[in-house]
């Protein structure tokens, strides 16, 4: 799952996608199931565990948890991970 941040001082991180996936709020991702959106929201809490890395998601509407596993994301996706505080902004 790419890490988006909406921070202007960390970069977009999944520069291969082409298409603007729908977004969604974290309460109506069971309407979207078997598409791709993308959720906006603040980061809510962090920890690793060696190569998995879960940051958990809030956006007003519910909570989420993202998980990160080193070698299935690009170097740049998990550089970013450590740099991730609680309330920073992004989208996955």
């Amino acid at each position: 799952m790419p890490i988006r941040p909406c921070c202007p001082y960390l970069s977009v991180l999944n520069s291969t996608e082409t298409r603007v996936p729908e977004f969604s709020t974290i309460s109506n991702l069971s309407h979207h199931v078997g598409t791709t959106v993308t959720v906006r929201g603040w980061v809510s809490h962090l920890r690793s565990s060696g190569k998995i890395a879960f940051i958990v998601l809030r956006d007003g509407s519910g909570l989420l948890q993202a998980v990160l596993v080193k070698s299935q994301v690009s170097p740049e996706t998990w550089e970013v991970f450590p740099q991730l505080t609680q309330e920073t902004s992004i989208a996955v």
